[in-house]
């Protein structure tokens, strides 16, 4: 039987780095590999520690020597083995990148608008991660709401706003098709202006 070699997760975890980000990626690595070590609920003491190690060991050896260091004092007065994966996690996730409140969150959310020659599918990707942590009851129709409130071009906002009934999947593709027709009439007026222009110059 073959030996299937793992390739090591190349991207060390470093103070630059976003956190929250990296641990999903790190995970989806676990998990695509089978290296998470998960001893049963009913496992000897021996094998649990012997797998958390495993766990810790493994996570060490994707973390830069600052990031080392920085667990080291985290842990302290405790070593870094005596702690598991998932207690490492929560030091670092906590001390690097503590989750706003919902309050904060929402009225970053509320005040977030469309960017100059930023397109309505960028500027809704912005919004998702924002209320990724709102913890709204309707997360669909909060996103609705502040997409028509925030956007850029008044006169998209307006035919939207007069609609009767709208969905976030319905205003957003409104949004597209009023975008990329105005780009199109763009392209066509300055087309026609350059013909026009060559003409009288003939």
């Amino acid at each position: 039987m073959a030996t299937i070699v793992v390739e090591p997760f190349k991207d060390l975890l470093t103070k630059n780095s976003n956190i929250r980000e990296w641990f999903e990626r790190y995970e989806f690595y676990l998990t695509v590999n089978s290296l998470l070590q998960t001893p049963a609920d009913n496992a000897p003491a021996e094998e649990v520690t012997t797998a958390n190690q495993k766990n810790v060991a493994l996570f060490i050896n994707c973390v830069d020597g600052e990031m080392y260091s920085l667990i080291k004092s985290l842990v302290n007065p405790a070593e870094v083995v005596q702690k598991t994966y998932g207690e490492i996690k929560g030091l670092l996730v906590e001390h690097l990148s503590p989750k706003p409140t919902i309050y904060t969150q929402r009225f970053t959310f509320y005040r977030t608008m469309q960017k100059q020659a930023e397109q309505a599918c960028e500027y809704l990707a912005r919004l998702r991660v924002i209320a990724n942590d709102c913890n709204f009851d309707n997360f669909d129709s909060a996103l609705l709401d502040q997409f028509l409130m925030g956007l850029s071009d008044t006169k998209i906002q307006s035919k939207l706003l007069a609609e009767k009934t709208l969905t976030l999947a319905t205003a957003v593709e409104k949004v597209l098709n009023m975008e990329k027709a105005q780009k199109e009439a763009q392209i066509l007026h300055g087309e026609t202006s350059n013909y026009v222009q060559r003409k009288k110059e003939v």
